[in-house]
């Protein structure tokens, strides 16, 4: 009884944090105007390496990836002739080296970091006939910072002032790099100020402290939790057509 009583409290905190409010991944309908995205930490161990070439064997759009500092540089080397567009965020406070793997355009770079946060503005133009493009700000914790929930706000209130750099018109997409989860008061305060959403549908007890919330211009296709990261799949919005005034205008 008290497990259940447990597990419902958990679930309504959850009901409560969904800011998109759907309980299902919707259909892809348009391949040209969607995104495939990875978002894992990888380390120098056998297991790991069988997760990456998981990775590369999917053939996501975007590889957003974390190395320990004696990672091999081989692998490294390796994803570069899959992605053409590469781009190094640099050392985070956590000692992990970052790198954002693309097959799409890069058209802008930002590397901001501090003693407690790092982060990187990103922007990519999908290869689609409309040309859109997609605003990224990918983002590390310390979890000395994430365990304390006063820090963590705080680097979080930081993080978000950085949303001024993405057009509000453009979609946009927030990888994370905390271990926290996805319900915790202090990432849904975050996603509420961003107005992005949760991939997650479902109560993902595997902290992998990987995380993708994405805005309202975009929906969820597909999303899968692993142990080291997470694989989603985001399709942009097409825009309401907007209608004529004249349309009610009553003409005699």
């Amino acid at each position: 009884m008290l497990f259940s009583w447990i597990s419902t409290i958990m679930l309504c905190q959850f009901l409560k944090g969904n800011t998109e409010g759907s309980f299902y991944y919707t259909k892809l309908q348009d391949k040209e105007n969607a995104i495939s995205v990875a978002h894992f930490k990888i380390s120098n161990t056998e297991e790991d390496l069988l997760i990456l070439n998981k990775i590369k064997a999917l053939s996501v759009d975007l590889i957003s990836l974390s190395f320990d500092a004696e990672f091999n540089s081989n692998v490294k080397d390796d994803i570069v002739q899959i992605y053409p567009h590469t781009i190094d965020l640099g050392i985070s406070p956590i000692g992990q080296h970052n790198y954002l793997y693309s097959k799409f355009k890069i058209s802008y770079f930002k590397n901001i970091a501090d003693n407690n946060i790092h982060c990187a503005s990103v922007q990519i133009i999908l290869d689609s006939i409309e040309g859109k493009k997609i605003s990224i700000l990918s983002f590390s914790i310390d979890d000395e910072i994430a365990d304390n929930p006063k820090k963590l706000n705080k680097s979080l209130v930081s993080i978000s002032d950085l949303k001024k750099t993405a057009k509000s018109n453009e979609p946009l997409m927030v990888l994370g790099n905390v271990s926290s989860y996805a319900w915790e008061n202090e990432l849904r305060t975050f996603r509420t100020k961003m107005l992005v959403n949760d991939s997650r549908l479902d109560l993902d007890f595997g902290k992998s402290g990987r995380h993708i919330f994405f805005s309202n211009q975009m929906r969820c296709v597909h999303y899968e939790s692993y142990e080291n990261g997470v694989i989603g799949t985001y399709e942009i919005r097409k825009p309401r057509k907007s209608q004529n005034p004249r349309d009610f205008i009553s003409v005699r």
